[in-house]
């Protein structure tokens, strides 16, 4: 299977990943009243008040940051491939795909960050393998 078909395949889990631990979640100043606080705001990281986990950041930064630049270098191995595509085409299918693969790597961040840590190390888990 082709690395840019499995990235778009991997989209759904993520969203999914992404949705629970928003409804796990609850919000902290405004519109509390509606559905008891829920869903909440996702912070993935938060450099200010959190030591913890420092390194297990570092390793997803690096991932993160090999996959975008290894998109940047190889073009021709990205997610929308087009045989010869315009320059401003490029920027677009370019921009297109970081938001993608932010979206791909998103869940990775949220699961370590949590505050119900079950919920969190389970779905990181199941999104880990799957991955």
């Amino acid at each position: 299977i082709k690395e840019s078909l499995f990235d778009l395949g991997c989209l759904l889990p993520s969203l999914v990943i992404i949705f629970i631990l928003a409804f796990v979640k609850q919000r902290v100043k405004s519109e509390l009243q509606n559905y008891s606080g829920y869903p909440g705001l996702l912070i993935p990281f938060d450099f200010l008040s959190d030591f913890g986990n420092r390194f297990t950041f570092a390793v997803i930064f690096g991932a993160t940051s090999s996959t975008c630049l290894n998109m940047f270098l190889q073009p021709k191995n990205g997610i929308f491939q087009m045989p010869d595509p315009a320059g401003w085409v490029q920027v677009f299918q370019n921009i297109v795909a970081v938001l993608v693969y932010r979206i791909l790597f998103y869940p990775f961040f949220a699961c370590l960050t949590t505050d119900n840590r079950l919920v969190g190390s389970l779905l990181g888990f199941l999104y880990v393998t799957i991955r």
